[in-house]
């Protein structure tokens, strides 16, 4: 039991052993007939402390306690506050401290006497006195110690209690008719700042992060009001960009306003529940996932609703994707399916509508690979300035665009689905590049094109260079396309560059960008993508069940 002077409370040995000595002191205690110290305390205790303290007769030394007057320390944390125990508790631990070396002098005596046969009457009387010390010491510092946790833990849950509290004021205001909206607003601010803090003590994930909630809300609660995003561009009738914004506000609000609602259902039925709360609130899981979905419903909210622009540039996204759903079958298809190959195909057209506007479209992309945008001294106020490989990836999009638009025959690029034979030459470049996007690096599904090898020709026609930043050097090849692709396409028999193997080359260098944004900032694309799908694939689109069903247990 002792380690180097102390009470070996750490390792599984010693705590054994702790418990086995507290158990044959109580069995030395009952035959030797010492009295038992009054336990009546522990009928105030709270229904968890008289769970662990069942029966009032009986000393019932339990580890914890004997562990907490041994190793005594008055201070106690409990999500993130400090607590510090009264001086009774202080004097308590060092009674009991005394009272136990008084036993363990005792117990020696007596041992000693028993190996010599010596045991006398006194010896007994010594050891029972000893024993009824430490126990009547052992009863004052339990109802001393337990007293004052009970107030520490009483205090912890008044986190939730207050936020239970501020919840039903605002039920209550709801069911006044003609009550002004601007003081319904004032409440629900309140309730979300006593949700902030009980956020902050049990969600530790988000712990220190600047809170938007109640704006967020007022946001997603005006646009439900609306029936739809204010439109961005004035009075004027929608437009397309509008109609996309429109269905990205619409699955913002809807999600803000679900979660809050859940959050004030949790509060509604946590009361009934409040002894099984634990102190510590991180260890309740109840609290812990509702918590986290309200916290990434209004970030996510605050983050596209609220800044016009962005809702302006996620807008134009989804209905840049629902076109090109229009004019690829394959591509409606996974968006009316929720295919799982929908997620692989996502950030690759993602990445492809940011080229092809990137200075307009810079700030959705910031947002997702930020180390990709640079700050200088001398660029303009709110001038984004790309990196050197984002910078890259741009001038290979605008160098592929023209290369297609510099042949005679667009209709050469040989692509799936191409159905709308009278859009204009650029458009339909657009859509040549957007269908390969779509399909993937040829590499990815069954192999590499035959036209794509690493090897110089047999014939010694014209190829592109194996350097990191290549030009095309082909008869007709327009010089500057600089990509650094895994398979490096090169000319025909005529010397002439085939326009599917530029595609080819940029639809490779585009994958790695794919996989970036998904990878650089997961959680970050994953709200980006589960918001574009959730506008796509409204009926399909997976969605996280934030109430407890009727016939589910309620989880604290």
């Amino acid at each position: 039991v002792i380690d180097g002077g102390r009470i070996d409370f750490v390792s599984l040995a010693g705590r054994q052993a702790c418990s086995s000595v507290l158990s044959h002191i109580d069995l030395a205690a009952r035959a030797l007939r010492t009295p038992i110290a009054s336990r009546k305390h522990r009928e105030t205790f709270t229904v968890n402390y008289r769970a662990l303290f069942p029966e009032h007769a009986s000393r019932q030394y339990r580890l914890d306690i004997f562990e907490a007057a041994m190793a005594w320390t008055s201070t106690r944390w409990v999500n993130g506050e400090r607590f510090d125990l009264s001086e009774e508790a202080n004097l308590a631990a060092q009674a009991l401290q005394a009272a136990w070396g008084s036993l363990r002098m005792a117990v020696a005596v007596w041992g000693a006497g028993s190996s010599m046969k010596e045991v006398a009457g006194l010896e007994r009387a010594q050891l029972q006195e000893a024993m009824a010390a430490f126990d009547a010491a052992w009863a004052i510092f339990e109802r001393r110690y337990i007293t004052e946790l009970m107030t520490i833990e009483a205090a912890a849950r008044g986190l939730v209690l207050d936020a239970v509290r501020e919840e039903g004021k605002l039920r209550q205001m709801e069911r006044v008719e003609g009550l002004a909206e601007e003081e319904l607003e004032q409440q629900r601010r309140t309730l979300l700042m006593t949700v902030s803090r009980l956020n902050a003590a049990a969600n530790l994930r988000w712990k220190g992060r600047e809170d938007h909630s109640a704006d967020a809300l007022e946001a997603a609660l005006a646009v439900s009001r609306a029936g739809g995003a204010p439109l961005l561009h004035g009075d004027a009738d929608d437009s397309e960009d509008d109609t996309g914004a429109r269905s990205v506000a619409g699955v913002l609000s809807e999600g803000c306003i679900e979660a809050f609602e859940a959050v004030r259902s949790y509060l509604q039925q946590v009361p009934q529940w409040m002894n099984a709360v634990h102190p510590h609130l991180c260890n309740n899981a109840g609290l812990v996932a509702i918590m986290t979905a309200w916290t990434e419903a209004w970030e996510v909210t605050w983050r596209y609703l609220r800044p016009a622009s962005m809702l302006s540039l996620a807008g134009d996204l989804v209905w840049t994707i629902r076109d090109a759903s229009r004019l690829q079958p394959a591509l409606a298809a996974m968006c009316e399916e929720c295919d799982a190959e929908l997620f692989l195909v996502l950030p690759r057209i993602v990445m492809l509508w940011f080229l092809a506007e990137s200075e307009k479209r810079s700030e959705l992309l910031r947002h997702l690979v930020p180390h990709r945008f640079v700050e200088t001294d001398d660029q303009e106020a709110g001038a984004l300035v790309f990196d050197e490989q984002l910078a890259h990836i741009v001038d290979a999009y605008a160098s592929t665009m023209d290369w297609l638009l510099e042949q005679e025959d667009i209709s050469a690029v040989s692509v799936e689905g191409l159905v709308n034979e009278s859009l204009q030459t650029r458009d339909r470049c657009w859509e040549a590049l957007l269908s390969k996007v779509i399909a993937g690096p040829s590499g990815s599904r069954g192999g590499s094109p035959k036209s794509c090898r690493s090897s110089r020709p047999a014939d010694g026609g014209a190829t592109l260079s194996s350097s990191p930043s290549f030009h095309l050097r082909a008869s007709g090849a327009s010089d500057g396309l600089a990509l650094d692709p895994p398979l490096l396409p090169h000319a025909g028999d005529d010397g002439v560059l085939d326009s599917d193997l530029v595609v080819e080359v940029f639809v490779h260098e585009l994958e790695r960008w794919s996989m970036e944004l998904q990878r650089h900032r997961p959680e970050d694309w994953c709200q980006c993508s589960s918001l574009l799908v959730r506008c796509l694939s409204p009926d399909t689109a997976p969605r996280p069940s934030l109430t407890s069903s009727d016939k589910a247990p309620f989880c604290v």
